[in-house]
Formats: structure tokens, sequence, C-alpha cells
């Protein structure tokens, strides 16, 4: 199965998966994911398969239905969430212990 990363991102932003969701957004995987492909990539990442595939419902939306597109609002919240989290957890990593 295919699906975009930002709607995975978006999606996990939704659910209050902030941490996974700025991981993601932060890597290397392709725009369009191919879940068999990647999926050794989103577990190193924190998303497991059972997470996955209890996300996917969501993510694909009722049959017939694709993914929603953001608004370009919501793109704009979205870039500045995932900023303030990433520059949270960068924070978090490098202070001394």
């Amino acid at each position: 199965m295919r699906l975009g990363k930002l709607s995975l991102i978006n999606l996990l932003m939704e659910e209050g998966e902030e941490d996974t969701a700025v991981l993601i957004a932060r890597s290397a995987l392709p725009d369009e994911l191919d879940l068999e492909r990647d999926a050794a990539a989103l577990r190193a990442l924190g998303l497991d398969a059972d997470e996955l595939l209890a996300l996917l419902p969501a993510v694909g939306g009722e049959a017939g239905h694709g993914p929603r597109r953001l608004s370009a609002e919501d793109g704009a919240a979205l870039d500045r969430a995932i900023s303030e989290r990433w520059a949270g957890l960068v924070a978090n990593w490098t202070a001394p212990r």
C-alpha cells in the first residue's frame, strides 16, 4: 500500500504522536511511502506494524475516498508545530545529563 508521507505525518499529529510525526517529517523517507518497502525505516522511527495497521483506515478514508489534502493554513500550522517540536526534541537530546 502506498501513502503520502505528509498524510501520515498529519494523522500522527492528530493522534497526538508528535514525536513520531517529527521524526518521520525529518527523515529521508520519500514523499510517497510504500508501506512494505518502508516498513523497517518506519519501525526504526517508532511506528511499528501494529500501530501502522491501526492508522491505515484513517489514512485511507472511506472506500472511494483518498487521503485529504491540507489547506495552506493547516500546512503552515503543521510546519510550525513540527519545527517547534523538532527544536524541543533537539534541546532535550543535547541537554547535559
